[in-house]
């Protein structure tokens, strides 16, 4: 009786700690562990006891994964632990389409040499840009003519 009680509280807790500690190995050591409670308590308890056990493992397991899942977020713990910064454009956060958008095919000069990385003004906008890999000197004309993620690259107008 014991033995399965100690493995059913084992694998309750294995499951709890994979929402701190997720990878999926607490998950699969609590279920392995519950199981084993099962199979103990039909050995030691008899049918009744095993088909019990079965019944609160498949109806206790989910139920405390999402509400911890779901109280985990909003204890001192979890607000501890999650990152509180958000990325707003009001704080200079732009999407890679915006900015596409907004400089693609836009012609401007180096501020620095480009080796290949450096830095031009495009339609008076300080702009980090990169070459396609050559350098290109200070106080060149140059187009935007991709930008891949937040990398704007550009090429040196003839």
């Amino acid at each position: 009786m014991s033995l399965v009680i100690i493995l059913f509280i084992a694998g309750i807790v294995a499951i709890l700690f994979e929402i701190f500690i997720p990878g999926g190995v607490l998950g699969a050591v609590g279920i392995f562990l519950l199981l084993a409670s099962v199979v103990s308590a039909f050995r030691s308890l008899g049918s009744t006891g095993g088909i019990v056990t079965l019944f609160l493992a498949l109806a206790l397991a989910p139920t405390i994964w999402f509400i911890g899942l779901g109280i985990f977020p909003k204890s001192w713990l979890g607000k501890t632990l999650t990152l509180k910064t958000e990325m707003r454009k009001e704080t200079g956060w732009v999407a890679s389409t915006e900015i596409e958008k907004r400089l693609l095919n836009r012609e401007g000069k180096t501020l620095t040499t480009l080796r290949p990385a450096g830095v031009a003004i495009i339609e008076g906008e300080r702009v980090d840009v990169i070459s396609e890999g050559m350098i290109i000197e200070r106080d060149t004309p140059i187009r935007v003519v991709r930008v891949e993620g937040n990398q704007v690259i550009v090429r040196k107008i003839s």
